[in-house]
């Protein structure tokens, strides 16, 4: 059963309507082959799309204090969530996805939380943009293979940004986190992880970087990290970690880096620079 037709309908009409449907709240329920979704809302909205079946693809569009969660069970589904607004949340989750599942979230505005779960998926990419201070965004790939995941934030002042990656139990992975302002936090796990990379940037000061590739080989650990009074620390120790790289640079003063290595055949290389 599909009932894509009959849920977009009736939200392209309420939509129609005018400004006396503010605050309004669509559901989308789909079960079946082919579907796709789209929900656009402009107000204080609430937007539900569950998928469960075949090439599935759901967009949703809002512009206000607006929360948005996604659904996506099998095969090979796209979500794309884009909010503008303050105090906004969203949250997609694709679980058993045999194609390639993509899924971007990008919010605009203050105090806003996104999260994406991409579990036992292949060449899956997860992408979250960020503007503004106090935000957190999480990506968790759990035994995923040759998969993306990148977030970008911007605007942490006094208040700042939280970032978190998350790609135990893969092979293959790659993790980038950009953050822009003060007192900003980065978190890379690849635990138990084979040929991964991650990969770190921060301007700015008072910032934290960390990055955990314990009982993994042949990751390679990228940080940069550009102002005044940051930390970074990899860790590369553990059981069955050999032929790790670790790389970081520092530019500023008051900065402070630490790499923790075990096994063999592993590179620590630590650049940093008092301006």
């Amino acid at each position: 059963m599909n009932r894509t037709c009959a849920s977009a309908f009736v939200i392209a009409f309420i939509l129609g309507s005018g400004h006396a449907f503010a605050g309004n709240t669509a559901t989308i329920d789909q079960d079946g082959d082919r579907n796709q979704a789209t929900v656009t809302q402009s107000g204080k909205n609430t937007a539900t799309v569950l998928q469960n079946g075949s090439d599935n693809d759901a967009t949703i569009a809002q512009s206000g204090k607006n929360t948005a969660t996604v659904h996506q069970n099998g095969l090979g589904g796209a979500a794309t969530v884009d909010q503008d607004g303050s105090g906004n949340e969203a949250t997609i989750l694709q679980d058993g996805m045999t194609g390639h599942s993509t899924a971007s979230i990008e919010q605009d505005g203050w105090n806003n939380a996104a999260t994406i779960n991409q579990v036992a998926v292949e060449a899956a990419h997860a992408d979250i943009e960020q503007h503004g201070y106090n935000h957190e965004a999480d990506i968790t790939q759990f035994a995923t293979e040759n998969s993306n995941a990148r977030i970008v934030q911007s605007g942490g002042s006094w208040q700042g940004n939280s970032a978190s990656i998350d790609q135990d139990n893969a092979i293959s992975a790659v993790a980038e986190i950009e953050q822009k302002g003060s007192r900003n936090e980065a978190d890379i796990d690849q635990r138990a992880s084979a040929r991964s990379s991650a990969e770190l940037y921060q301007w700015g000061t008072n910032n934290a970087a960390n990055v955990m590739q314990q009982f993994g080989d042949s990751n390679t650990a990228t940080g940069t990290q550009i102002g005044h009074g940051n930390t970074m620390v990899v860790n590369q120790a553990g059981i069955n970690s050999f032929g790790n790289t670790a790389d970081g640079t520092q530019l500023g003063h008051d900065n402070t880096m630490t790499v923790n290595q075990t096994g063999a055949h592993n590179q620590a290389t630590v650049h940093q620079t008092n301006w």
